[in-house]
């Protein structure tokens, strides 16, 4: 049973090789094809149209790259947006926070002020 396998695992891997080989051969033939430029005007005429689509290719990146560019600077500017909007919340914040830091000694002077006050009355009557 296990012969069967292996020998069919054998054929498969033989007859996969002849395809790449023939699949070789055919890649080859095609590049072959092109055919060589035979006269001067034609290899001037080659040498434009290669130019051209490279230019092509060139104002298409240069395009792609003023896209990103300009991604780049509007996220550049959400994010200086954003900081600012964080500082300014965090100085309210603190100023809110001094306030009420404030307000709770003013509280706790007067607290201090009625009991020495208390403590004063207390020692006028002991006296």
């Amino acid at each position: 049973m296990e012969d069967k396998v292996n020998n069919l695992n054998k054929n498969k891997n033989k007859d996969e090789n002849k395809e790449n080989a023939q699949g070789n051969k055919k890649d080859i033939k095609n590049k072959k094809e092109e055919p060589a430029p035979k006269t001067k005007k034609d290899q001037k005429s080659l040498e434009k149209t290669q130019n051209m689509t490279l230019d092509v290719m060139n104002t298409s990146l240069k395009e792609q790259n003023l896209v990103q560019q300009k991604k780049i600077d509007e996220l550049t500017n959400k994010l200086d947006e954003t900081e600012q909007s964080y500082i300014d919340k965090i100085r309210q914040l603190r100023q809110e926070n001094n306030i009420r830091n404030m307000a709770l000694l003013d509280k706790e002077d007067e607290k201090d002020a009625k009991s020495e006050d208390d403590m004063k009355g207390r020692e006028l009557l002991i006296n």
